[in-house]
């Protein structure tokens, strides 16, 4: 549900390792595991988006996919910057969970979809977003890896900082997250490999929960980002953020 919530699945998933004192199961591989099931629930509530997007590629000089096109060359802009960061903090900071530290990025990201909720409608379309723009949500996205910070919350933020109309930042983050949870995918595929039967199982029950409350977040998030009521959300991350500070702490 985290996943597309802007609040931080990877935040909400280390407190609750932490609360729970339960570590040792999956860890990175699992969590990765449960984004491919959010994944799965993207391609379904944009699967006519994706496939204006894969037949602009395939039929390269026709002018009636131009502007699925542009898109394609935006996503791909802001995904490889995004990798370019991802691949930096691995090597710089290869683990960032500290319990404290994510409750203090989650306060971070109350601030970050609250600013949201204060941006001006913008007209922009995704097709017209151009290299410079694509590039600053690339790198909002690329920030995200931080535990506490969201995802969807911060390529939201910056997409409506740069312009975009308020649907039209929904669905350039959510498509926006496709290749990033693939790639992520890719990297844990050989120790998805390795998993015997009874991880298995959990593996699975763990892919059908995030693919369900996946579909059921999606419309959601859409509704609220147009009405920009983000900031419902800002006032659940303070109080996470504060509470989990006040037990860890104490």
């Amino acid at each position: 549900m985290t996943e597309f919530l802007p609040v931080s699945s990877s935040g909400h998933l280390i407190l609750a390792q932490h609360f729970l004192d339960y570590k040792e199961f999956g860890g990175l591989t699992f969590e990765v595991f449960l984004h491919f099931g959010s994944l799965c629930a993207v391609c379904i509530w944009y699967r006519k988006d994706i496939q204006s997007l894969i037949l602009s590629l395939i039929y390269w000089q026709n002018k009636e996919y131009q502007t699925s096109r542009h898109i394609c060359l935006w996503l791909l802009l802001a995904t490889l910057l995004t990798g370019m960061i991802g691949f930096g903090f691995k090597l710089c900071f290869p683990e960032l969970t500290n319990p404290l530290l994510v409750c203090i990025l989650i306060g971070v990201t109350g601030f970050i979809i609250f600013y949201s909720d204060t941006l001006t409608k913008g007209s922009l379309q995704s097709s017209q977003l151009g290299a410079k723009k694509s590039l600053f949500i690339g790198f909002a996205q690329g920030i995200a890896i931080l535990p506490g910070i969201s995802r969807s919350g911060a390529t939201i933020m910056c997409s409506l900082r740069m312009g975009l109309d308020r649907e039209q930042a929904a669905r350039f983050s959510f498509l926006l997250s496709i290749p990033a949870i693939i790639g992520a995918n890719i990297s844990e595929f050989k120790a998805l490999t390795c998993l015997d039967q009874t991880q298995f199982a959990s593996y699975i029950i763990g892919f059908l929960a995030a693919f369900v409350s996946g579909l059921l977040v999606i419309k959601l998030l859409i509704e609220l980002i147009k009405k920009a009521r983000l900031r419902y959300f800002s006032y659940y991350c303070w109080s996470v953020a504060v509470v989990s500070c006040y037990f860890i702490i104490f």
